[in-house]
C-alpha cells in the first residue's frame, strides 16, 4: 500500500510540474509567424523533427532567435538566409537549388542510368555472339559415312 501511495504522489508531482506552453509574446500575429516558420525548419539535434515539434534546447534557441528576428522586422526569407548561413542548408526542409545539392540528388540517378546502360550493352553483346558453324570437309564426311556403315553391318 505504501508503494502505491508513493507512486501516486510521484505521478501527481509530474502533472503539477507540467503545464501548457504559453505564448512567450502577447502578439498573436508574431506567435503565428514563429509557429509557421518553425515548421519549415529542421532541428539539427533531433531525428528529422521540425523546430516546432522538437523539445531540444537547440530548438528552443532557434525559436528564440526567430522571435528576436521577427521583432526586428526581418522577413521569412531573411531569417532563413541567416540560419542557412549559420547552420547550413540542412536546417531548412526545402534547401535552395545549388550545384552541390544537384550533385547530391542527381548522382545516384546518373549512376543507376549508367549501370542500366552497361547491363543492356552486355546483354546485347552476349546475344549477338553466335557459335561459329562447324565446317566439315568432304574427306571427313566420307570417313563418317564409312564408320557409320561399318557399325550397321
Amino acid at each position: 500500500m505504501k508503494y502505491a501511495v508513493m507512486i501516486a504522489l510521484l505521478l501527481s508531482m509530474g502533472l503539477a510540474i507540467a503545464k501548457e506552453a504559453q505564448p512567450m509574446v502577447g502578439d498573436t500575429v508574431l506567435e503565428q509567424k514563429i509557429h509557421d516558420l518553425s515548421k519549415e525548419l529542421r532541428c539539427l539535434k533531433c531525428q528529422n523533427q521540425s523546430i516546432f515539434d522538437s523539445k531540444s534546447g537547440f530548438a528552443d534557441q532557434i525559436r528564440g532567435e526567430l522571435r528576436d528576428q521577427f521583432q526586428e522586422g526581418k522577413t521569412d526569407q531573411e531569417i532563413k538566409a541567416f540560419l542557412t548561413d549559420r547552420y547550413g542548408d540542412f536546417i531548412v526542409y526545402e534547401p535552395p537549388f545549388t550545384l552541390a545539392n544537384m550533385l547530391v540528388w542527381e548522382f545516384p540517378v546518373a549512376l543507376l542510368i549508367i549501370a542500366i546502360l552497361v547491363l543492356v550493352t552486355a546483354i546485347r553483346k552476349q546475344q549477338g555472339r553466335t557459335r561459329p558453324e562447324a565446317t566439315v570437309s568432304d574427306e571427313q564426311s566420307e570417313r563418317v559415312k564409312k564408320l557409320l556403315s561399318k557399325g550397321e553391318s
